[in-house]
């Protein structure tokens, strides 16, 4: 049966696999996270959010004796928090507020997996860290999981976070045909790897959703569009409700997505298909457009940054100040996300590695685009095997300097079961660099986090034969052999150890 898109059982099915899989989710690269989960993101939302406070304090617009909650919905993998909070962490001492960070999701899948996480601990146990559960189309107050607060519109304002969540929730498709407003009804066909969306149209009747608000906003793209089809983001709509309820319409919402943001984004589209991640989840193109109408219909204001060749734009939703009061939220927003943003950051990225890397400056290439990457851990991990190349030549202050960047890389590691083992290409470097306890160290956070493998007891015992722990030595080369009969690195490297132990006079047979 037809039914218009927010009503099909496709929003369902993809709860269902987010609900089930979990975190999980995002340990395969099914679901697309990169440019929205690193350090980069993180800590320009950040500064937008430490601007925010700074006009809200000089507004006179705060309750310094109430926290102010900072709610990110559709939290994910957690690791957008992480870099949110440690960037917030620098600053805590100069906040006029105590700021609260409010991890949510829709299922508690997710919320159990991040009160177990080991990264957010000391979070917890500061009290700048919480949980709630929070549907992003239902939820019209918060409660939150560990203080018990209630987010009901009655205290400070309150910031939302949200990157790729308005792609993912419900929306209707309408088309305009010489001039009239058709609706699309929808059927799903399942096809072996993934549902294909099927369209028919019908005249819309002139209130198709009898609320003014929303078929305003439809009748503006019926006077101005030509033929085209676009996205209603009903889903979206409902969640800026809720949020303007769960804040007192005071609220700041910082958002990434792939989006329709400007007139010109809907110009002769054809009928919108899904994306399929994997065989299970699927997004479509948000309509930033017809949220930010929407949104100033309430007396709030928008601000995103300036088109990209790619999709992905970056939005800032206020209500309750003036643009006027909003100075440094917009100098923020200008400076960190606008100038030289994350998908700027990708896509030079993307074009440095795929490049050579210039002759002679190999080392200081790599230091200098982990530094503009504000220490990725997913740029180290690409660079791995060029830094491990070229650190065996560095002088002694190169080498402290590489050892701190590591330092800063590995503060930055969030796991989340991926299968980059980020621990062991440090503990490679490390090697290379001679840095050799520091380097078992991360060896041991290797098999914590990844498990066994061969590779991995064999460097360990090179780090103890350089060390001459040679009893130690001799017992990682034989787990890996163990691992790997005929793994004949580690066999030979026994046979040495035997030799010297011999040659000591401290020989004891030793199992080839």
């Amino acid at each position: 049966m037809s039914t218009r898109l927010s009503q099909s059982g496709l929003w369902d099915h993809q709860r269902a696999y987010y609900h089930n899989n979990g975190v999980t989710a995002w340990t395969t690269d099914t679901v697309p996270h990169y440019v929205t989960n690193c350090p980069i993101i993180g800590s320009g939302y950040a500064d937008v959010i430490l601007g925010y406070l700074e006009d809200l304090e000089r507004s006179g617009s705060l309750d310094l004796e109430k926290p102010v909650c900072v709610v990110e919905m559709g939290g994910g993998s957690g690791r957008l928090a992480h870099y949110i909070l440690r960037r917030l962490e620098t600053f805590r001492e100069q906040l006029p507020v105590r700021l609260i960070y409010v991890l949510t999701d829709f299922t508690a899948t997710n919320l159990t997996h991040w009160r177990d996480n080991p990264k957010f601990a000391p979070y917890f146990e500061q009290g700048v860290l919480d949980l709630a559960l929070f549907d992003a189309e239902k939820t019209e107050e918060l409660v939150l999981e560990r203080s018990g607060i209630t987010l009901d519109g009655t205290g400070n304002p309150v910031i939302f976070v949200a990157n790729y969540l308005f792609d993912t929730i419900s929306v209707d498709c309408f088309r305009i045909d010489r001039g009239r407003l058709q609706e699309a009804l929808t059927s799903i066909e399942y096809g072996e790897d993934q549902a294909e969306v099927v369209y028919t149209y019908q005249d819309a009747s002139e209130t198709p959703y009898e609320r003014v608000d929303y078929d305003s906003i439809l009748e503006r793209y019926r006077q101005t569009l030509g033929d085209t089809h676009f996205l209603f983001p009903i889903g979206a709509l409902r969640c800026l409700d809720n949020l303007a309820k769960i804040s007192g319409n005071r609220t700041c919402l910082i958002t990434a997505d792939k989006s329709s943001a400007r007139w010109d984004d809907f110009v002769g589209l054809d009928a919108p298909m899904l994306v399929a991640h994997g065989t299970e989840s699927f997004s479509f193109t948000a309509n930033f457009h017809a949220m930010a109408m929407y949104w100033e219909g309430l007396g709030g204001s928008t601000y995103c940054t300036a088109p990209r060749d790619d999709m992905l734009d970056i939005c800032c939703f206020t209500l309750g100040l003036p643009e006027s009061d909003l100075r440094r939220t917009h100098r923020e927003f200008d400076d960190k996300l606008e100038r030289f943003g994350p998908l700027d950051f990708l896509n030079l990225r993307n074009s440095i590695l795929t490049a050579s890397l210039p002759q002679g400056r190999t080392y200081e290439f790599c230091i200098e685009l982990l530094r503009l990457s504000m220490w990725d851990p997913e740029i180290l991990y690409e660079l791995a095997d060029t830094l491990a190349l070229s650190s065996e030549e560095l002088e002694p202050k190169a080498k402290r300097e590489l050892f701190l960047a590591l330092s800063k890389v590995w503060d930055n590691y969030f796991p989340i079961g991926e299968s980059r083992d980020v621990p062991f290409e440090i503990a490679r470097i490390l090697f290379r660099l001679e840095y050799y306890e520091p380097s078992l160290r991360f060896y041991d956070e290797s098999l914590r986090l990844f498990g066994p493998h061969k590779m991995t007891y064999h460097n360990m015992g090179l780090c103890h034969f350089y060390l001459r722990h040679l009893g130690q030595a001799t017992s990682a080369f034989q787990q890996a052999l163990d691992m790997d009969p005929g793994y004949g690195l580690a066999r030979d490297w026994l046979i040495r150890i035997s030799t010297d132990l011999e040659e000591s006079g401290s020989f004891a047979a030793i199992s080839v």
